[in-house]
């Protein structure tokens, strides 16, 4: 039997393994010591169909009891192994779209309406994400994006569409001055799945959030799948000319452009800057800024045509 083994961020180390008859099972180790005994539905690998929680003394008992040699991990020190990288357990609403679904279905790896946007052929700077608010191809995103170092429009933009290797040109719509939002019409890219907005107002301190993007690699540059981090809203602030949310949901590169959703999977901001210490080049733990969706949509809606 092949076994597994996982570092779980902010949570702990997971064991999965297969049996011959195709049912897969796993053990997660938390950083506090407790065991989850974890069944997972055979339809949907990623769900956990039924969980056991287990105090440390429990599981030595159950291990005993499969005459198994108990492994103890050592994973308290995984957050400071791993500086930076946390996880979240998050709790689903009744009512919210996901309550009750599988990942399959949600769709929460691939099919989201997020893009990356290219700067220009010859541009190196990271491409970060926007998002589609129409089906027609109306992408929002930061104006730092779609602007270069002298704050002019580049020469020309390309979208590529998360999941595949396509690139299709688009123009340059508009931007704010003032307020880090922009706005690219793509063409050519039929099916678009746009966003849902939700009032930033009706959110209040302690509310879920996740942050979503591309990541950036060495070379700055977005690779991968998207990526979503999640926290809680920490306070509205007004600074810039706009409102802004402070959450602990991390931003990191590549995620600037991205949308800011609440549980519901609702835009409820667009991910535009981190915190630092003062006086230095370190990033202030917890602390980053999304434009609210108050100021954002009014903006788009100003910026598209009626149709």
């Amino acid at each position: 039997m092949m076994i597994e083994r996982t570092a779980l961020p902010g949570v702990g180390i997971q064991h999965a393994a297969g049996t011959a008859g195709g049912q897969r099972f796993g053990v997660v180790a938390h950083l506090n010591g407790r065991r989850d005994l974890v069944v997972y539905d055979p339809d949907d690998q990623d769900r956990a169909a039924c969980t056991l929680q287990l105090e440390p003394a429990e599981a030595h008992c159950v291990a005993d009891l499969l005459d198994a040699v108990v492994t103890v991990d050592h994973v308290r020190d995984l957050e400071r192994r791993l500086d930076g990288v946390t996880a979240a357990r998050i709790r689903v609403p009744v009512g919210s779209p996901y309550d009750g679904r599988p990942l399959s279905e949600v769709g929460a790896r691939t099919a989201t309406p997020i893009v990356a946007v290219v700067r220009g052929r010859d541009v190196t700077a990271a491409p970060d994400p926007g998002f589609v608010l129409r089906n027609d191809g109306y992408i929002m995103t930061n104006r730092h994006v779609v602007l270069d170092d002298r704050d002019q429009p580049l020469a020309s933009y390309v979208i590529v569409l998360a999941g595949q290797e396509r690139e299709l040109p688009a123009q340059l719509v508009n931007f704010d001055p003032n307020i880090d939002l922009a706005l690219l019409k793509a063409e050519g890219i039929p099916n678009l799945t746009p966003v849902k907005w939700a009032k930033s107002s009706k959110l209040t301190e302690g509310d879920m959030l996740v942050a979503a993007g591309f990541p950036a690699d060495t070379n700055e540059r977005t690779s991968g799948a998207a990526t979503f981090t999640f926290g809680a809203l920490s306070a509205n602030r007004a600074f810039q000319g706009a409102q802004f949310l402070q959450h602990d949901a991390e931003i990191n590169p590549g995620n600037s452009g991205g949308p800011l959703v609440n549980c519901h999977g609702e835009v409820v901001g667009v991910n535009t800057q981190v915190a630092y210490v003062p006086g230095q080049t370190t990033r202030a733990p917890g602390i980053n800024f999304s434009i609210a969706s108050s100021d954002a949509q009014r903006l788009a809606e100003q910026w598209m045509p009626i149709r």
